[in-house]
């Protein structure tokens, strides 16, 4: 009897955790019967949409009204009167990008509403507040591709030997490393030993008040618990120990490489002038120099330039270090129980609707507040700022949401069907492979249609996936995926365990171009599934 190549593979790797003490995947069958949550989902929502395509043009009506909407909802945020009695801020901009393509942006309020000056616009600059955090993190990921820092995991003293501070609550020897530091996961206290907006120390003067603490607040890796402190130190630490002031490295190592020209530390005569105008009432609210705590909110940016930090995040353009760091920065630390709100470093990440995660980080300062958030997976990044106090994250989950069940179906809609050898019909057939243990086992290759309409080559029975669409790099190799649909594999945690997305299948040419086999080296090295003369059913060949 031919078995199921799913079978084939449980079999295979049971075998294999006999050996390796590993997990035994014939847990898969026994999940239906375990009925551990009947709120699981029974689909693992795709996580590897085709973000890299163009929208269709012009956009679909609901899309459009959809980002008109956002104008309307910035506007909803901003009073521009003077005084605005209201309390709310009184200039907004914001611009939504897609592959780093402006898809849609607003200016409204007023940049100083006390001379009637008008909105802002792209190159009006803000305060980004706890948005400097962002490249704290930058540096340190910096230093550690170049060398600099040998490990994320070293604790702080190794850059500040005279740092030092207890933990009550720790029995952990890998205490304040810099990787803890960087995503809020220290456990330590909010604040510096000094005022906030007042603090013109050195490190050795602040790590000499740090003598007079009880300690952190918390154990390591627990919970993450807010703190300026950590990236203030983090930032200037790390500046004195490459004996570079932090401001200054920033702005060669980061800002100018990445062309952000209207983004930095200092308020110059001409900076000034370009920035939109706070009031509280009447009082204007002047730019204070936060000293020592610079790495943690001194900064100002401007529409502009936050969605060039989006495009490098993106990995769309510019280079700062290692691409797999990149990547790796925009991935969660920890997961709070509310299922919904994740930390990173330095993100504040969020789960929307239909289980996107929005990677984001938030910032207010004296005057002003600001947002800069990317959803990696579909390629957009978002930026909004405003004169004034304002819960930026709850505004932009809420714009994110706002476009999402427009702009998911309109990217989807533009996804090509996987690309297909010059004559397909050269692969259709039933393979076979013969094991002594587990006996024959049979795999069908077909040519079909997708959902879109569209046809390409499928083979099946695929491990949990019986949309294995084969998209093709070269007429012997081709990968299998789901080709943008969702698992059918009772969660998401089989198709993490089966590993079949991308998996190589490497195809065998006879002289005359014919098929004979293929193998699939990432899951049966080796093993040969031979073509046979027989006929597959459900064939579609157009």
């Amino acid at each position: 009897m031919a078995l199921s190549l799913q079978r084939l593979v449980l079999l295979t790797l049971a075998s294999a955790s006999s050996v390796t003490g590993q997990l035994n995947p014939l847990f898969f069958q026994q999940a239906p019967r375990n009925q551990r949550r009947a709120a699981l989902p029974k689909e693992c929502p795709n996580g590897m949409p085709n973000a890299g395509v163009d929208l269709p043009s012009p956009l679909p009506t609901g899309l459009q009204q959809a980002l008109e909407g956002l104008q309307t909802l910035l506007n909803s945020t901003v009073d521009p009167s003077f005084p605005a009695l209201s309390g709310k801020p009184q200039a907004a901009a914001l611009q939504l990008d897609y592959r780093g393509q402006k898809l849609m942006n607003a200016f409204v309020g007023d940049k100083d509403p006390k001379a009637k000056s008008g909105p802002p616009d792209e190159t009006t600059i803000f305060r980004i507040g706890s948005i400097s955090k962002v490249f704290a993190v930058l540096m340190l990921y910096q230093l550690f591709d170049r060398g600099v820092v040998s490990s994320l995991d070293d604790p702080l003293s190794k850059y500040a030997p005279d740092f030092k501070m207890p933990n009550v609550f720790s029995n952990s020897e890998r205490k304040f490393t810099l990787r803890q530091l960087s995503s809020q996961l220290s456990g330590m206290q909010r604040e510096l030993p000094c005022n906030f907006y007042k603090c013109n120390l050195t490190t050795k003067e602040i790590l000499e008040r740090f003598k007079d603490s009880p300690g952190a607040q918390l154990p390591e890796f627990t919970q993450p618990s807010y703190s300026n402190a950590a990236y203030a130190l983090l930032g200037n630490i790390l500046a004195d120990y490459i004996q570079v002031p932090f401001d200054d490295y920033v702005v060669q190592h980061i800002l100018q490489p990445l062309g952000m020209h209207s983004t930095g530390f200092v308020f110059t005569d001409e900076v000034e002038r370009q920035m939109a105008k706070p009031y509280s009432n009447r009082t204007f609210i002047p730019n204070h120099d936060l000293g020592y705590n610079a790495p943690a909110g001194q900064m100002y940016s401007n529409i502009k330039d936050l969605m060039t930090l989006g495009r490098y995040y993106l990995g769309i353009s510019g280079h700062l270090f290692d691409d797999g760091l990149r990547r790796e920065l925009l991935m969660p630390g920890f997961l709070w129980r509310d299922g919904t709100f994740l930390q990173g470093a330095p993100w504040e990440i969020q789960q929307l609707k239909e289980n996107w995660s929005m990677v984001g980080k938030g910032g207010n300062v004296n005057g002003h507040s600001a947002v800069f958030g990317l959803i990696p997976a579909l390629n957009l990044s978002f930026a909004a700022l405003w004169t004034g106090p304002f819960d930026e994250t709850s505004f932009v989950a809420e714009a994110y949401e706002s476009i999402l069940p427009e702009f998911v179906p309109a990217l989807t809609s533009q996804a090509p069907a996987p690309h297909t050898p010059e004559d397909p019909s050269k692969y259709v057939g039933t393979y076979d492979m013969t094991d002594p243990i587990s006996g024959t086992v049979e795999i069908d290759v077909v040519y079909e249609k997708l959902p879109s309409g569209k046809s390409a080559l499928r083979i099946f029975p695929l491990p949990g996936a019986p949309n294995g669409w084969l998209n093709f790099h070269t007429a012997t190799t081709a990968t299998a995926g789901t080709n943008g649909m969702d698992f059918q594999g009772g969660g998401c945690f089989p198709e993490m365990a089966g590993a079949v997305q991308n998996l190589w299948l490497v195809f065998d040419l006879a002289e005359d171009g014919g098929v004979t086999s293929f193998e699939m080296p990432g899951l049966f090295y080796g093993v040969k599934f031979v073509k046979q003369d027989h006929d597959v059913g459900s064939q579609v060949v157009v």
